[in-house]
């Protein structure tokens, strides 16, 4: 089946409230932009990706699953004796936890799922650096599990709300990942970009899984995550003083979940807006490598930097938001130039085109949920209109159309002018940046806002997110 014809096939339209209180500043913007009804895909998930010795902690799993709704439920419920309910939940969830844990070959892992236990039983809120490191400073061979209180999107609950998650890892995918070092992306910046003065910071973990299990907040739309866990799990008040190095951080990429997403929703816009790339009906096992391989050169990009940068600074130039959608474009570039540029075996073969394929399809999809909301749409906003104005990508009626010969030229230089202007001091250069290709009246972005419409508005049938849920 075409990948455009799955897509179609694996669609739902779920109707949901938007806010009517939307603030849109950048660390109040809603997740979602304000629509009456939204079109999202659906992932079911299946234990059958738990290693073998696991598969018989499933209904522990799927336990813990109802748990962490009711617990969802029970402390948004105006009930006096709402906190009995959850402290008891909670107290029940840790022995799933731990009869969890008590499946699983690896101490380290097992102290870690007993950790999580404790912290369940109490409640708390703040750890030390040192339970910290026993609870992300490793990649899981068997099983990560998430179980209590999460905070991650700015405009969610400042408290954190109860969530869990189970994801197998993927040792094969965590192979591709590992022939991307730090050092060997740092090298190909100074190489590529012809910069010497780029240094990087260190970088979290990123372990690559299949997620198995999802329940709680973490399972409502708007999600607090999408097909990744972030590092910025719910410790502490944001008040407190809890420092967790990069190195015992840890970033969790769910391989099949992200795979669902491009094939339903991001390549099927590829598919119907782009041409000039010919898309190649990439097989699911190499389009998952590739993917992984994209999202590693993005988190990478994020730890680019100059001995001189500030990021406060450039806030304070030109605010919060900006500052962040011009991170996360940069962090777009350095995943395209990761796999345009420095693939490992796992991919040797690839066309260019195929390279280039994740990076247009993946912008045509942030496009497509709206921009002024989010900084990745945004930022997608900022390359669309660059790579315009360099050329490499045209403008038609309805589309639009990629010139790979100068799509690896274009990205190269707007990652230059990025590293020139975010990461470098040129305030002035800063505001002209934005002010071009950010603010919705730069001269850049009403270039293409008429096509961003257009093809918005033909593409009210294609998934803008996905929903996921435990199996039954």
């Amino acid at each position: 089946m075409r990948l455009a014809e799955e897509a179609r096939s694996a669609a739902a339209t779920s109707g949901l409230d938007s806010s009517a209180d939307r603030r849109a500043s950048a660390s109040r913007a809603e997740f979602w932009p304000p629509k009456s009804t939204y079109v999202m895909s659906h992932l079911a998930l299946s234990p059958s990706d738990l290693p073998k010795h696991l598969r018989g902690v499933a209904g522990e799993l799927q336990s813990l699953a109802a748990l962490l709704d009711a617990a969802r439920v029970l402390e948004e419920a105006p009930l006096v004796d709402a906190a009995a309910g959850v402290r008891a939940v909670r107290h029940s969830a840790a022995l799933l936890v731990e009869a969890i844990a008590a499946a699983v070959h690896s101490d380290s892992e097992r102290d870690a799922l007993t950790s999580r236990a404790q912290l369940l039983r109490s409640d708390r809120q703040q750890v030390d650096a040192t339970l910290a490191a026993r609870l992300h400073s490793r990649r899981e061979q068997e099983l990560f599990l998430f179980c209590g209180r999460l905070r991650t999107w700015c405009n969610k609950a400042e408290g954190g709300k109860y969530s869990a998650l189970a994801a197998a890892p993927n040792s094969e995918l965590n192979q591709v990942c590992d022939e991307i070092s730090p050092s060997r992306t740092l090298e190909l910046a100074r190489t590529v970009l012809q910069d010497e003065a780029l240094i990087a910071r260190e970088a979290p973990l990123l372990l690559v899984s299949d997620i198995v299990m999802c329940a709680g907040e973490a399972n409502r739309h708007p999600k607090h995550f999408a097909y990744f866990f972030p590092e910025d799990e719910f410790f502490s008040e944001p008040s407190a003083q809890v420092a967790v190095p990069p190195s015992d951080n840890k970033t969790v990429l769910f391989a099949n979940l992200y795979v669902h997403r491009y094939v339903t929703s991001s390549y099927p816009r590829l598919d119907r807006f782009v041409k000039g790339l010919e898309p190649s009906r990439l097989r699911p096992g190499l389009l998952s490598r590739l993917l992984v391989t994209w999202m590693r050169g993005h988190e990478l990009g994020h730890t680019m930097r100059y001995a001189t940068t500030d990021l406060a600074r450039s806030r304070a130039v030109v605010g919060d938001y900006a500052t962040m959608c011009l991170e996360e474009a940069l962090a777009d570039c350095y995943g395209f130039l990761t796999i345009g540029r420095s693939r490992g075996p796992s991919l040797s073969g690839l066309s260019d085109t195929e390279c280039a394929e994740p990076f247009i399809a993946e912008m045509l999809r942030y496009l497509g949920r709206g921009y002024g909301f989010f900084q990745d749409s945004d930022a997608a906003l900022i390359e669309l209109s660059f790579l315009v104005k360099c050329r490499a990508i045209r403008l038609e009626p309805g589309g639009i159309r990629v010139d790979m010969e100068r799509l690896l030229p274009g990205v190269l230089e707007l990652t230059q002018t990025l590293n020139s202007v975010l990461l470098g001091d040129q305030e002035q250069a800063l505001r002209a940046f934005v002010a071009e290709f950010l603010a919705l009246q730069g001269s850049a972005v009403r270039g293409v806002l008429p096509t961003v419409q257009a093809m918005n508005a033909k593409s009210h049938d294609l998934p803008i997110s996905t929903t996921y849920s435990t199996w039954h």
